[in-house]
């Protein structure tokens, strides 16, 4: 079929744009909830600072969460804009339409995408920030839990043990999450969501 040139540029920058407020948000959130964190101590007494511990971990954690969820939204769209955007010979139904189908597909097809077998060669290095983004996640948890184990010797008492404690035991489940959306999964997902595009693309008509 005949692309009409200026809808896909049109649509191009659309989803570039939003790649680039993606990219914004994940570097931005991390900074913002740890100079948050740390001026909120200044403001409260010291016995009571240890309570932003869990706190400032779990916000990290559900940063962390959106920040992946944002990563596969990012492969997604530049996956397509490779295979579609960029392919003049390409068939081209506009974005909302290919993700509806995409949707689809990711429903029938009971694979996954992360299960997609790709090479290491064709990882693609397009979201190569986010092992930055990974690592002060990583090591911004860890570091509160150091600072409440030390804060916890300092001042000992059973509620500072407790939320040692409660801390630890967010940052394991952290970490486990972390570990399943390292960056070497994570770099792969260009390719995988390539992929699945094909396949979505090949089989449009019965989807």
């Amino acid at each position: 079929m005949t692309i009409p040139r200026y809808a896909v540029e049109k649509e191009y920058e659309i989803l570039r744009a939003e790649l680039v407020d993606g990219k914004k948000y994940v570097f931005e959130r991390p900074f913002l909830i740890i100079t948050g964190a740390l001026a909120s101590i200044q403001l409260v007494a010291n016995e009571y600072a240890i309570l932003f511990a869990p706190i400032v971990v779990c916000l990290l954690s559900f940063n962390f969460w959106f920040t992946v969820n944002r990563m596969g939204s990012m492969a997604r769209i530049i996956a397509y804009i490779v295979l579609i955007l960029d392919d003049q010979d390409s068939p081209w139904f506009g974005w909302e339409t290919s993700l509806r189908k995409y949707r689809k597909w990711l429903k029938i097809d009971k694979l996954g995408i992360r299960k997609i077998p790709v090479s290491e060669d064709a990882a693609s290095d397009s979201l190569r920030f986010y092992p930055v983004i990974f690592y002060i996640h990583v090591i911004a948890n860890w570091l509160i839990v150091a600072l409440s184990v030390a804060y916890t010797v300092l001042m000992p008492c059973s509620i500072t043990f407790l939320i040692v404690i409660i801390t630890l035991i967010s940052v394991c489940v952290f970490t486990y999450y972390a570990n399943n959306n390292s960056p070497g999964i994570l770099r792969l997902e260009i390719e995988q969501n390539r992929i699945v595009w094909k396949k979505v693309f090949k089989n449009w008509n019965t989807l």
